[in-house]
């Protein structure tokens, strides 16, 4: 029987390392995103129908944290059968060194309509990450002329 430790067998101390070179970075990653502040954000949704001219979808988005966001992208994936595309469906990014908070310093998206019928959806996805806030998606729904209310929100 070996009278050694563990930690000095040779074997046991190279599969350690192995695993801490394979999972190390992932946890670090993991810890690193909890400590991140949240993304809390407003969104506003309108359509636009010129007199001459196709309606478009615009929705604009800003953010409320408390310091500038930096190096970040948001991604707003808009799906509906009344978009002029062949898949109704129409992604937009943008990405951004700085995006200082407030409505001053909001984003603004357009999709073109093919038409508009205020009882037809438009499903709209957010996506966003950044170097010094959480990565963070969620999904709204506009219908007619304000964002769907789900069953779960009060009056």
């Amino acid at each position: 029987m070996d009278d050694r430790l563990w930690y000095e067998n040779g074997w046991v101390i190279l599969a350690v390392l192995i695993v801490a070179v394979i999972f190390g970075p992932m946890i670090y990653r993991t810890l690193q995103q909890n400590d991140m502040g949240g993304f809390e954000s407003q969104v506003t949704g309108q359509i636009s129908q010129p007199i001459f001219g196709q309606p478009e979808f615009v929705f604009t988005i800003w953010h409320l944290h408390p310091d500038d966001i930096k190096n970040g992208r948001v991604k707003i994936t808009v799906n509906s059968p009344l978009l002029r595309t062949k898949d109704k469906t129409k992604m937009e990014p943008k990405s951004f060194k700085v995006w200082s908070p407030n409505r001053d310093n909001e984003l603004s998206f357009r999709f073109p309509l093919s038409h508009f019928d205020p009882q037809t959806k438009i499903r709209v996805h957010v996506e966003f990450s950044s170097r010094n806030v959480a990565a963070h998606q969620y999904s709204l729904c506009w219908l007619g002329d304000g964002w769907e209310r789900t069953p779960a929100e009060p009056n």
